[in-house]
């Protein structure tokens, strides 16, 4: 995907959210579906969109720790060093985290 986000950070203004810097609307979420409180519901999806540049920069920091950590625990196993089963029970987990974080920046991205 060529297209770029607006870069963040967002902000929640009433149910809209706004770039910081210059005040522009990113988005402003509807929702027909909330009986109960709509005005509720729709800060709330508000802030969760303003959160998104931040949250996609976590996870691409946390797929570079956890692809940093597996390869060190595979440098460590080449060498004949690790033998203990719960080092790959965790590396195991580390892949699953690191193809789940892989998925969700693609996903953001929009290369899903």
């Amino acid at each position: 995907m060529t297209d770029k986000h607006t870069p963040g950070p967002w902000k929640v203004d009433g149910e809209s959210v706004r770039e910081v810097d210059t005040d522009d609307v990113i988005a402003q979420p509807g929702d027909n579906f909330s009986a109960v409180n709509p005005s509720q519901t729709l800060v709330a999806n508000a802030k969760l969109i303003a959160a998104a540049p931040a949250l996609l920069e976590a996870l691409e920091d946390a797929k570079r720790v956890i692809g940093n950590l597996i390869a060190s625990i595979e440098q460590h196993h080449a060498t004949g060093n690790c033998y203990d089963s719960d080092i790959w029970a965790l590396a195991n987990r580390e892949y699953r985290a690191l193809d789940e974080a892989r998925d969700a920046i693609k996903l953001a991205k929009g290369d899903a």
